[in-house]
């Protein structure tokens, strides 16, 4: 192989690393995202009538899952990352979603 093919070749695999990088920090901002939404859901704002100790196995096994899933993502092959993160990312927005349409006001337009 000559000097340029070599370069070209090193080039490369910086861009695919690189890419790989940003691949696994916005994943694990993500996973943050959705742990935080969880311990606000149930420690930080609890339901009316209950207290944050109603909620230990609810809120803390959930919590240890996404951490756990944001320890193992760089170390997981490129097919399960992406199951793992549409899994991830559908039951975040669907969380989410419940949230706001349970608080939605019930007249009116929602803006």
């Amino acid at each position: 192989m000559s000097v340029a093919a070599d370069h070209v070749a090193a080039r490369r695999g910086l861009w695919e690393r690189v890419a790989a990088e940003a691949e696994t920090k916005v994943a694990v901002v993500a996973f943050a995202a959705i742990a935080l939404h969880v311990l606000d859901d149930s420690f930080f704002q609890p339901e009316p009538g209950t207290s944050a100790a109603d909620h230990l196995v609810s809120g803390l096994l959930p919590v240890a899952l996404l951490v756990g899933a944001a320890v193992a993502y760089p170390r997981l092959r490129p097919g399960l990352r992406a199951a793992l993160a549409v899994v991830l990312g559908v039951l975040g927005i669907v969380m989410g979603s419940i949230e706001a349409a349970y608080y939605a006001p019930s007249e009116g337009p929602l803006w």
